[in-house]
């Protein structure tokens, strides 16, 4: 069948994508998994966070999308997991790429020659819903939505909500919601609290997904800074509990839903 596919995409920046996107890759890892991280965004936060230092004239997921490389050339091993990585001129694909037909899909044709090499493949998306956002969630199986619980914004949330179901109808009907993944908890503050109860009740009345919150947890931010994953730097921390807990819920509703 091929790898299970997360994209974590979304109209707001700072509420753990790449956090998650690492963390997660990690925790699959753990479980005796075959990874693979797909770095979609230009500012390369998910390539540094895994601890990737580009020669200047290394491949990256820029290559692979305009056919000049396959994608087995660009990825990078590391210790967890392996990385497709990028660097700022993946921006210019949204330029050059943006008129050629099928321009949607071009990370699906890319990914294709490696799907059955791994179990998971979590797509790290940009900000968003331009042509790389989009790439992101048109071969993903699953795609999560990361809600930081100091600012629960309902309009982010709506937003990706809707372009997901347009990618689902009219482009990938095999895309799911995992669920909302609440982030960057604090239990101690009222207002944590209190959005954490929005997104609960939230998911209740959809029917949706929720799953297993990540606290916060500064060694989560610490370990990014350090170009490793919360299980490497600190494996006795509330992040990595939180992020293994994610990865077994994650790993539950695929077996429920065969």
């Amino acid at each position: 069948m091929g790898a299970q596919i997360i994209a974590f995409a979304g109209q707001k920046g700072g509420v753990g994508k790449t956090t998650s996107a690492l963390n997660l890759g990690a925790a699959f890892q753990r479980r005796g998994e075959r990874v693979l991280l797909v770095d979609m965004d230009p500012q390369g936060d998910l390539t540094t966070g895994a601890g990737i230092e580009l020669e200047e004239d290394a491949y990256t997921v820029y290559d692979v999308l305009r056919g000049d490389v396959t994608p087995q050339a660009a990825i990078v091993a590391c210790a967890e997991f392996d990385v497709l990585p990028t660097t700022d001129s993946l921006a210019m694909a949204e330029i050059e790429l943006g008129g050629r037909p099928g321009r949607e899909l071009l990370l699906r044709r890319m990914l294709e020659p490696v799907r059955s090499s791994y179990d998971w493949i979590l797509v790290d998306c940009p900000r968003g819903f331009g042509l790389l956002a989009l790439n992101g969630l048109a071969i993903a199986t699953i795609y999560v939505v990361a809600v930081q619980t100091q600012h629960f914004a309902v309009k982010h949330v709506d937003s990706l909500v809707e372009v997901a179901a347009e990618v689902a109808e009219f482009v990938n009907p095999g895309l799911r919601f995992g669920g909302y993944l609440p982030t960057m908890f604090n239990a101690s503050k009222r207002q944590h609290n209190a959005r954490l109860e929005e997104i609960r009740t939230r998911a209740a009345e959809e029917g949706t997904p929720l799953l297993p919150t990540v606290r916060e947890n500064v060694a989560l931010a610490d370990a990014q800074a350090a170009g490793q994953t919360i299980f490497l730097f600190r494996p006795q921390s509330h992040g990595a509990e939180d992020y293994a807990a994610v990865a077994e819920a994650l790993v539950e509703q695929v077996k429920d839903r065969g």
